[in-house]
């Protein structure tokens, strides 16, 4: 299960704000291409979590060691095919349908 959890509460954890991060998509969607459905997906050096963030929502795509290791994982994801978050990242519907609930559009 993926975590999760506000954008607010995510970064209070001063060891995410101060950590370098690896961008790997800005402004891509999930299930539509609307604005309200626009995500960014980052790797934080520090604590190994790869994210996304929409509307003020994070969700934990899963921890990596380094760098190579997050990367890897994300060979692929900007192909058309792959850009759904869901289905890339086999979201279980219990996210899917917390993150429904926090007002993002899935």
């Amino acid at each position: 299960m993926s975590e999760v959890i506000s954008e607010e509460e995510f970064f209070r954890d001063e060891k995410r704000r101060k950590s370098p991060e690896v961008d790997f998509g800005a402004w891509w969607g999930l299930l539509s291409r609307n604005e309200m459905g626009k995500w960014r997906v980052s790797w934080i050096k520090d604590t190994g979590e790869l994210y996304a963030v929409c509307r003020g929502t994070v969700i934990v795509l899963g921890i990596y060691k380094n760098r190579e290791e997050v990367e890897e994982r994300m060979k692929g994801w900007e192909e058309p095919r792959n850009q759904v978050l869901a289905s890339f990242f086999n979201l279980d519907g219990w996210t899917i349908d917390k993150i429904r609930r926090m007002g993002v559009r899935v």
